[in-house]
C-alpha cells in the first residue's frame, strides 16, 4: 500500500524530498570527528597556556623578591618552601617555609601558586643564607623554556641567581 502511495504521488509530479540514513550518519560521523579534534587540540592550548602562566608568575616572583632584597640586603633566607606536595620539581612537602614566604613577599605580591598546584606541578623556592635564590616549575610542554632558562636543570624552568648551581 505504501508503494501505490508513493508511485500515486510521484505521477502527480511531487518530489519527495528527504535525507537518507546513510546520509545523516555520514554527516553525525564527520560532527563527532571534528569535535574530537577540536578538544585534543584544546587540551593542548591548555596546557601551553598553563606553561606561560607559570613562567610570567615566577618572573614576577623573581620581581618581588629584588624588592625584598632592595629593602632588607638579603633574600628570605628559607630553605626548600613549596607551594604543594611535590616529588618534583623538589622532593619537599607544603612545610611553615611556603607561607613564611607569602609572609615575606606579602608587602610586594600576593604569592601565587602553580596553576595546577598538584604533584608534580608546584612552585619551589630555596635561598641558602639569603645571598641567592633560585626559583623552580615543572613545564607541561614547553620543554624548549626549561632548556634554554640558564639554568642546571634541563626538564624543570629556573628562575633566579643561583640557578646555574645545583641547588636541590
Amino acid at each position: 500500500m505504501t508503494s501505490e502511495l508513493l508511485k500515486k504521488v510521484l505521477a502527480a509530479g511531487k518530489i519527495v524530498r528527504g535525507f537518507t540514513l546513510i546520509e545523516l550518519l555520514v554527516v553525525i560521523s564527520i560532527i563527532g570527528f571534528l569535535s574530537t579534534f577540536a578538544i585534543v587540540s584544546l587540551k593542548s592550548s591548555r596546557m601551553k597556556a598553563r606553561d606561560a602562566r607559570r613562567m610570567a608568575e615566577l618572573k614576577q616572583i623573581r620581581t618581588a623578591l629584588n624588592m625584598y632584597f632592595d629593602a632588607n640586603a638579603s633574600f628570605p633566607t628559607i630553605n626548600r618552601a613549596c607551594s604543594a606536595a611535590c616529588t618534583s620539581p623538589a622532593s619537599c612537602v607544603v612545610t611553615p617555609n611556603w607561607t613564611t614566604l607569602v609572609t615575606a613577599l606579602a608587602p610586594y605580591i600576593k604569592l601565587p601558586a602553580d596553576p595546577l598546584n598538584t604533584n608534580p606541578y608546584c612552585y619551589a623556592y630555596d635561598s641558602e643564607g639569603g645571598a641567592g635564590f633560585g626559583l623552580i616549575a615543572n613545564m607541561e610542554v614547553n620543554t624548549a623554556a626549561e632548556s634554554s632558562d640558564g639554568g642546571s636543570y634541563v626538564t624543570l624552568y629556573e628562575v633566579g641567581p643561583d640557578i646555574r648551581a645545583t641547588w636541590w
